[in-house]
């Protein structure tokens, strides 16, 4: 065999050489779909509550397409509860920016990196009360220092009354529907749960949190730092799939209420009503749910926050991380 031809035999063993490695990390690996990441969340809001984008994420598959395998466990426990479980590790994000706020006000190191929402509820009062001025006794859920407790104390003082004059009673979230309906109390705050049936009966809506208090927010996402800095890439993935998950049920209101109703199996009335309170602000005057709220959003909670749990205020860049929605946006094109 010609030595030219040995040399030529040897380059073309080399190449292939070079070549099958090649093709198989740059070729055949990235077809190879990544293993999704496992991630837990604890649900306290049932479908007849509403803020349905947590579920209709999972049920159209938003999650798996933005990498997530997601492991959602119902929970009818209180605030306080489902905060010490998700410190605790059992849930790997908490719905919510309120209760992390606080928390991070207490030095626990937690931040919001998604913000969603105004208020949900709304102070309801029994038939025959007409105004604040007539309500004698309040329901309130969750404990002092928390946005029940806060919001109808400024709205008490924004109308001239001593809170002191006012019986506000502490209760179970459970706890707070019923002892309005059964006339325990002149007032309740309560969600768009009861709203459809109080509207029926003739209770009166004194106030609806978000129209009353537009610049206090208690929705989001939040995450503990460790997570953020050593999953970064987890934190993304849940706050892109909840973003694109508002977007849509905001964008497309007949779809949202088919799913409530056939998949959820609310009464259609009834899944049109939650829909309207919660996405579109239509009985309480003001859009509760925003995908995406500016950092400025959480100056007054945090104000509020501080005021009634005898704490120190902090900078707000120390309770929130829009990194993660910047990116998102980017990502999706949205200005």
């Amino acid at each position: 065999m010609k030595k030219s031809t040995q040399i030529a035999i040897i380059a073309i063993v080399v190449s292939a050489l070079i070549a099958v490695p090649t093709l198989y990390y740059f070729v055949y690996l990235p077809t190879i779909p990544s293993p999704l990441k496992k991630v837990k969340l604890l649900m306290g809001l049932p479908p007849e509550q509403g803020n349905w984008e947590w579920i209709y994420a999972d049920y159209a598959g938003i999650y798996e397409e933005e990498g997530i395998e997601m492991e959602i466990t119902p929970t009818r426990g209180s605030h306080t509860e489902v905060l010490q479980a998700f410190l605790a590790g059992e849930s790997d994000f908490l719905l919510g920016g309120e209760d992390c706020i606080r928390a991070r006000l207490m030095g626990v190191s937690v931040k919001v990196v998604l913000l969603t929402g105004r208020i949900p509820w709304g102070l309801w009062a029994r038939p025959g009360i007409e105004s604040i001025q007539d309500v004698k006794s309040i329901a309130v859920g969750h404990g002092r220092g928390t946005g029940g407790h806060i919001l109808v104390t400024e709205y008490l003082l924004r109308h001239g009354i001593k809170p002191e004059d006012v019986s506000i009673r502490f209760m179970d979230m459970a706890a707070l529907a019923p002892a309005l309906l059964e006339g325990q109390v002149d007032a309740a705050v309560v969600s768009a749960r009861i709203g459809l049936e109080a509207l029926r009966s003739g209770y009166k809506l004194l106030f609806g949190g978000a129209e009353e208090f537009p610049d206090y927010y208690a929705g989001g996402l939040s995450a503990t730092e460790k997570t953020i800095a050593e999953k970064p890439e987890v934190v993304k993935a849940m706050v892109k799939a909840l973003y694109r998950s508002l977007v849509f049920l905001m964008e497309h209101k007949e779809e949202a209420i088919e799913y409530a109703v056939n998949v959820l199996k609310l009464d259609p009335e009834f899944a049109t009503f939650l829909y309207e309170w919660h996405y579109e602000g239509k009985h309480i005057g003001e859009v509760r749910i925003k995908p995406d709220i500016p950092v400025e959003g959480i100056e007054y909670t945090m104000k509020m926050l501080a005021k009634y749990n005898d704490l120190e205020e902090i900078p707000v860049e120390q309770c929130i991380d829009t990194s993660f929605i910047k990116q998102v946006k980017k990502e999706l094109g949205v200005s």
